[in-house]
């Protein structure tokens, strides 16, 4: 977790590993210890829109969509429970939703990344996405443990100069509605996918905001 400094508010900045079910244990957790006044997730709003109403119809888990999925939970799976919606995300909207606590997603909105994507992939990288499944299925993680492994997982998935860029879009983006939430609110926290955090922290800094991990 990452505690952003500003001149007389704190932000909390949680990373979540997506997928497990004990990381949403712990965010949940969190939540009631720290009693934020909102909460921002790493997702973009109509997806935070969906996620609502998949808890509320009473749903429990959702169907893997892509290959990249697929190979992500069966490597996720070594370190425990893997569900989707990622728990991190699901069990904190529900702590949410108990506490009255407001929810925002941080995240392009879906008319703002389909106009990234096309800005930032190319139509040779969109060529090579079949080549990259087959590098994930054959690449051997080494990563001793979750943390390290979603890194590496991300390592692989941005190997390319427009997913690296199409990545650093979005963390803008997210740092961005960040800065907001602490602008706006006295007790903010966000959630986000651990992959995002340093990019977040970096222009956090870089706008004049100070942290420190603990």
């Amino acid at each position: 977790m990452a505690r952003v400094q500003a001149p007389s508010k704190v932000i909390l900045m949680v990373g979540c590993v997506r997928g497990l079910v004990s990381e949403g244990e712990r965010a949940s957790r969190l939540i009631r210890e720290h009693e934020p006044d909102v909460l921002g997730f790493s997702i973009s709003p109509e997806s935070l829109q969906a996620l609502g109403d998949h808890i509320r119809d009473g749903k429990d888990d959702a169907e893997v969509d892509t290959v990249d999925e697929e190979l992500y939970v069966l490597e996720l799976r070594r370190f425990g429970e893997v569900k989707k919606p990622p728990p991190c995300f699901s069990e904190a909207w529900k702590k949410c939703a108990e506490m009255g606590v407001d929810v925002v997603g941080l995240d392009m909105d879906e008319e703002h990344f389909t106009d990234a994507y096309c800005k930032h992939i190319s139509g040779m990288e969109m060529l090579m996405l079949g080549r990259r499944e087959k590098k994930l299925a054959k690449h051997k993680f080494a990563s001793a443990t979750p943390e390290k492994f979603v890194l590496e997982w991300d390592a692989i998935i941005s190997r390319t100069k427009g997913f690296r860029a199409l990545e650093l879009e979005r963390e803008l983006v997210m740092a961005k509605r960040v800065k907001k939430l602490l602008e706006k609110n006295i007790r903010p926290m966000a959630m986000i996918e651990l992959e995002r955090v340093a990019g977040i922290e970096s222009e956090l800094k870089r706008q004049g905001c100070d942290y420190q991990i603990l």
